[in-house]
């Protein structure tokens, strides 16, 4: 189990090696564009900033939401990893004061050791690094004899420092930067100004031309930050002040590109997005010209496994990377670049991409939610009205083809909230009133084919359907990529199982060839769902193991003790498949890293892997009361399923062979998955269209009345269950 739950969790912890064959870069300035999304750089259209993305690379950065302290922000970005800080961050340096007590004083009241001339450092006392055990590039580059620098124009209010937060993208792990400068010398006074200043340009270049010695420079130049927060003004007034915000700092970014010689990269991006917008935009313009960055090409990484679009995990392996370091134990992966798509510009692309993401994750809420209610009021209809027979088949292939219905929608273009709820019942109650003139065998084997077969085709075409569909994958709300994630990962399952479940009824095959087909596609849907550069889905992988593995023991043999060591053999299968694919495999995905991670010995992570894992699991379970009703039905369903066969000496029908793979499945992905509850909810979905469209099954009242007391009645009494 230990080594389950290494390989579905291990994502931090794998050094990022530096690779030979990249051109030697020597100095990386980050240019930091606070508070501005994508949809502001569209609009405000910089003509520096322009120019660089159509002569550089461009693309998207996702900025992770939950994120409430833009510290956290800032860390997670100088890690690769995601971090959590209860403080904030602020820098000075030898001379300026805070509350009148000098910095340097502070700083060595803290440390017990004066800063060194020239530094910058953080004014926060050393146990809050310790206590966070911060490892980030900062400290990586101290290591390696690196130096590295900031510039932080400040907001002076009296004469605290705030709001260089920046710094910590250049820090080491005692908040300690080896030069650069800050505070009210790099500001010139101009009452139009945001606060009444204005970074100044030129003391931004001369400081930045003399930090040739750094590895790593970070220039913040501050003016959007004091747009974006500057109090009292009317929305039309902000929107003027952050567009001559825009105008100064992208002049100083065209400055300094042009100041870039060979060995140079700057890359311009936006740490903090939307901070007090009534509307945030969690995605940013993230661009970077120099290097191996040119040409006009879209930014891309197998974190998010979608061209045009990286994550804010990814940052610091880029640095380390272009740099030359080894070491870096990051989460995210090192940024590439991918030519643009189908002949179309890159800021066409990125402008399409945006808008399909950005709608979707609005919709997603109240279509969802819209899907839940109408599914809750079809089970409702379904489990009491069931002397209404000619009705019910009809329903439950309505509930059964919502995520088909869901998965088809983006080929019908992209819409909003309403249009796309009422999309989908079209399709769905179209799906259903075709498959309910069939007889139920068939309407059965039509509905777990037809949601099946287009997961299974749109996998291997890599994806362009599950990237956008509101059931799936979100790179907004979810920036990594799992190919098929959970929520269809339970669907693969639950559909595939249920079309074996009504095939012998229909006698279009022999026996044998029954169980042939079942076992070859029940392992290409495992094969598929463990393969690093489609499924990437290694708890989908487990779960498909023991789920079809426990289906296709009872097309041979009883049930019994040793299906027990079965499914545990399978459950090895499965582990070891999912190892060896992904070294076949050429991408730096999830399960390739968390494979090389099992290959290479490296245990340290193990206890506190598992223990997120549980911790994760029961937050997931503690806090939706989804989550205790699918507990209850996994518990429900494993009890009217098992059973039964158990009390038949392990004797069980072809499709009760196929419910029992449905129940262990349920319980699997529970085990093996983080959101485990959302992957068994939908193979219990299956399940219940499979057991209650059964046209002897009695009123569902009487129904749950023979599954409570089947403990105490005889074999032959449940042998209608």
């Amino acid at each position: 189990m230990l080594l389950a739950f290494l390989l579905l969790g291990v994502t931090e912890g794998q050094p990022v090696k530096a690779s030979s064959a990249q051109p030697p870069v020597h100095q990386v300035t980050l240019f930091v564009l606070d508070d501005l999304s994508y949809k502001d750089y569209r609009t405000l259209a910089p003509p520096a900033l322009t120019e660089a993305a159509a002569f550089g690379a461009t693309g998207l950065l996702r900025i992770p939401p939950e994120k409430t302290d833009p510290a956290q922000t800032y860390l997670t970005l100088s890690s690769g990893r995601p971090f959590s800080l209860t403080s904030s961050l602020t820098f000075a340096q030898i001379g300026e004061k805070v509350d009148g007590v000098p910095a340097e004083a502070m700083f060595t009241w803290t440390r017990g050791v004066p800063p060194f001339p020239g530094a910058l450092f953080s004014l926060q006392a050393p146990s809050l690094f310790a206590g966070h055990q911060i490892e980030n590039l900062g400290t990586l580059l101290h290591e390696q004899g690196r130096q590295t620098a900031a510039i932080l124009p400040a907001l002076p209010v009296g004469e605290i420092p705030q709001e260089r937060l920046a710094g910590i993208l250049a820090m080491d792990a005692q908040g300690l930067i080896d030069g650069g400068a800050s505070g009210p010398a790099l500001l010139r006074l101009d009452p139009t100004a945001p606060f009444g200043v204005w970074s100044d340009s030129r003391a931004v270049m001369d400081t930045w031309k003399t930090m040739k010695h750094a590895s790593l420079i970070v220039v913040d130049p501050g003016d959007l930050f004091r747009a974006e927060h500057m109090p009292g003004l009317a929305e039309s007034q902000r929107a003027a002040l952050k567009r001559a915000a825009l105008s100064h700092e992208d002049a100083l970014f065209e400055q300094i590109r042009r100041q870039l010689g060979p060995g140079q990269v700057l890359i311009a991006f936006s740490p903090q997005v939307s901070a007090v917008s009534n509307q945030p935009d969690p995605l940013a313009p993230m661009i970077a010209v120099g290097g191996p960055f040119s040409g006009g090409t879209l930014l891309t990484s197998a974190t998010t496994h979608r061209i045009g679009l990286v994550t804010s995990i990814d940052l610091a392996p880029t640095l380390a990377h272009l740099l030359g370091l080894n070491g870096l134990h990051a989460a995210g992966d090192a940024i590439e670049t991918s030519t643009v798509p189908s002949g179309k510009t890159g800021v066409a692309f990125l402008d399409r991409f945006h808008h399909q993401m950005i709608t979707v994750y609005n919709e997603r809420p109240a279509v969802l939610v819209g899907f839940f209610v109408l599914l809750a009021l079809a089970f409702v209809f379904v489990v009491w009205g069931r002397r209404r027979h000619r009705y019910v088949l009809p329903v439950l292939l309505g509930i059964g083809a919502a995520p088909a219905s869901f998965f088809l929608l983006p080929l019908a273009g992209t819409f909003g909230a309403v249009e796309t709820l009422l999309l989908f019942l079209g399709v769905d109650v179209l799906l259903a009133g075709v498959l309910s003139r069939f007889p139920r065998p068939w309407a059965l084997l039509g509905l777990g084919l037809l949601t099946w077969l287009p997961v299974v085709v749109d996998a291997l075409l890599g994806g362009p359907l599950a990237h956008r569909s509101i059931l799936s994958y979100d790179p907004i709300a979810g920036g990594r990529y799992y190919g098929i994630g959970n929520e269809y990962m339970g669907v693969l399952i639950g559909s595939l199982l249920l079309v074996f479940a009504a095939l012998p009824s229909l006698e279009i095959l022999p026996q044998r060839w029954q169980r042939d087909m079942a076992v070859l596609l029940m392992a290409g849907t495992t094969f598929l769902l463990g393969w690093p550069t489609l499924g990437a889905n290694a708890g989908g992988t487990l779960t498909a193991a023991v789920a079809f593995a426990a289906a296709a023991w009872g097309l041979w043999r009883r049930y019994s003790l040793w299906t027990v060591v079965s499914l545990l053999g399978a459950f090895c299968i499965g582990l070891a498949f999912v190892t060896l694919s992904a070294f076949w495999a050429t991408a730096p995905t999830h399960v390739t890293r968390a494979s090389q991670e099992v290959a290479g010995g490296q245990w340290a992570a193990v206890i506190t892997l598992v223990w997120s894992k549980i911790g994760l699991y029961l937050a997931t379970v503690g806090t939706a009361g989804l989550g205790w009703l699918v507990l209850l039905f996994v518990a429900g369903m494993t009890a009217a399923v098992l059973w039964p066969v158990l009390r038949r000496h392990g004797n069980a029908s072809w499709s009760q062979s196929m419910e029992v793979g449905m129940t262990i499945g349920a319980i699997g992905a529970l085990l093996f998955n983080d959101t485990g509850i959302t992957a068994a909810g939908f193979i219990l979905l299956y399940w219940l269209v499979a057991v209650l469209s059964r046209p002897n099954l009695p009123f569902f009242g009487r129904q749950l009345w023979m599954w409570i007391h089947a403990l105490w009645k005889p074999a032959g009494e449940v042998e209608a269950l």
